[in-house]
């Protein structure tokens, strides 16, 4: 064997053994859900503040429409602030409390709110939530 693929080889080893490592210091994020477990890697979502993970579903129907899919972790504060893209949030699995201008809701599994304009909340369970903007 040359010394360039001698070279080339181990530098592979070098890259495999470093991934290797890299993948079983970061454990999966298991979730229990309303009727199973899910043992996930949220190595394809965005993340926006406080570890909340979200991906954005698209409507071929209607491209004016804003569909956004959420991980929010327990204990997660949700700020007041203008968020013009949620107008319903649609509970999946776990247990958010949500403030809107007067009324306090309390989401729980298969449950569904719209919201009339700036809200806030905390995330009493690990929970996966829908928003849409209509």
């Amino acid at each position: 064997m040359t010394e360039e693929k001698k070279i080339i080889i181990d530098r592979i080893d070098e890259l495999i053994d470093m991934r290797k490592t890299a993948l079983l210091k970061t454990p999966p994020s298991v979730h229990e859900i309303y009727d199973g477990l899910v043992i996930r890697f949220f190595s394809e979502w965005d993340e926006c503040i406080n570890n909340i993970k979200y991906k954005r579903i698209i409507n071929l129907n209607d491209s004016d429409e804003i569909i956004l899919f959420y991980f929010i972790p327990k204990g997660v504060v949700i700020v007041d602030k203008k968020r013009p893209h949620v107008k319903s949030l649609t509970c999946l699995s776990g247990l958010l409390k949500i403030n809107d201008t007067n009324t306090t809701y309390i989401l729980s599994p298969h449950s569904k709110i719209l919201l009339c304009g700036d809200f806030h909340g905390i995330s009493l369970e690990d929970s996966y939530v829908i928003s849409t903007n209509k």
